[in-house]
């Protein structure tokens, strides 16, 4: 899904930098000049462009921004009020597919809020038997954990708490 658009995204000029980190923005009081980020060694150094694209979490992106762009932006500014947290998943590969998931499901009685998708209807291009494992994979059931800090019901402990044995056993139980 993501190597397609790194292709298009390098065969118009783009460059990837994996490791470096975004510091933070050089503003004029016009516009974004350079942004100033910190290679994998710790040296920080300017990096000016024609287009500047900051695909960070809020909270990341937030640190970047200075007093001189959040007055010039006050939606930028806004976004120190956000409340922000934090989801993590989990996959099954399955050799047989779901029937009754047709679409999102959404386990509003879990206690780890669980949405989840069989992912299979909806990429009819890609061959799950070829793609994934031994040859037996038919469909992969995404599952979004969106609570991570309330006791699950098998272990009583909470998602953070639990190996990553108990976590597969507990949303698959959920």
């Amino acid at each position: 899904m993501i190597d397609p658009w790194v292709d298009h995204l390098r065969s118009l000029g783009v460059q990837f930098r994996v490791g470096w980190t975004l510091r933070e923005f050089a503003y004029d009081g016009a516009e974004v000049t350079a942004a100033l980020v910190e290679d994998p060694e710790g040296v920080r150094r300017n990096v000016s462009a024609d287009h500047y694209v900051c695909a960070l979490p809020v909270e990341h992106a937030r640190l970047t921004w200075s007093a001189a762009m959040r007055a010039a932006d006050p939606q930028l500014a806004r976004c120190d009020k956000l409340r922000t947290d934090w989801m993590t998943g989990i996959q099954f590969y399955l050799t047989e597919r779901p029937d009754t998931v047709r679409g999102h499901l959404d386990c509003i009685d879990s206690p780890w809020s669980l949405t989840a998708i069989a992912q299979a209807r909806h990429w009819p291009h890609r061959d799950f038997r070829a793609d994934y494992g031994d040859g037996s994979v038919v469909d992969c059931l995404s599952v979004d954990i969106s609570e991570w800090d309330k006791p699950g019901i098998l272990y009583g402990k909470t998602g953070k708490q639990c190996t990553r044995e108990e976590v597969a056993r507990e949303v698959w139980d959920s």
